[in-house]
């Protein structure tokens, strides 16, 4: 989906291994055409491949495989990243310096009403790019886990949260965003 010059656009910026948060940003699009119909143009796209940050896409999709391949190693790794939550995103903010320096002038080019992240290292990197290199998109993160969401999601810098459950919102507060920036919807799928 794309959007047409005649209608503002929602542009869903997710990741790609494994495909399930590029179906559910497809997900997303089709909720809000469904009550919105014709409203809206949508753009949905692997934001770090589209971008040419190949160094931090193979670095996720190579440390997914790795985890996937060692559920233990992952479940203790897993543990130690929700026990410091402020940690984890003060170490990703660092990682996602060159993706968030590509980010905001793309964006910017783009023009969408806001920009929508399902992943965690993308609503962190697009925070970044909104207090250090200028962006002005809103950005909004749909916190997809209904329950066992990881502290990765923590990014409080994003301008609105939508999460899947109560007890994903009651985590998320945890992990240190604010609660009145956090929307529980449900899933939205049919």
């Amino acid at each position: 989906m794309r959007g047409r010059a005649d209608r503002p656009e929602i542009f869903f910026a997710t990741i790609g291994p494994g495909g399930r948060h590029v179906a559910g940003a497809h997900a997303l699009a089709d909720c809000v055409e469904r009550y919105y119909p014709g409203r809206f143009g949508f753009g949905v796209s692997d934001y770090i491949n589209e971008l040419g940050v190949s160094r931090l896409n193979g670095l996720h999709r190579d440390s997914w495989r790795w985890a996937l391949r060692r559920p233990v190693l992952a479940r203790l790794g897993r543990l130690v990243i929700d026990a410091v939550p402020r940690a984890t995103i003060a170490a990703e903010r660092r990682i996602l310096r060159g993706f968030a320096r590509a980010t905001a002038p793309d964006l910017q080019r783009r023009a969408p009403l806001p920009v929508v992240s399902n992943h965690g290292l993308i609503t962190t990197g697009l925070a970044q790019a909104k207090q250090r290199h200028g962006l002005r998109v809103p950005v909004l993160t749909f916190a997809t886990e209904v329950c066992n969401i990881s502290a990765h999601w923590g990014e409080p810098r994003a301008d609105g949260v939508i999460a899947a459950s109560e007890d994903g919102r009651r985590t998320l507060v945890r992990f240190g965003v604010p609660d009145e920036k956090i929307t529980v919807i449900g899933r939205p799928v049919r």
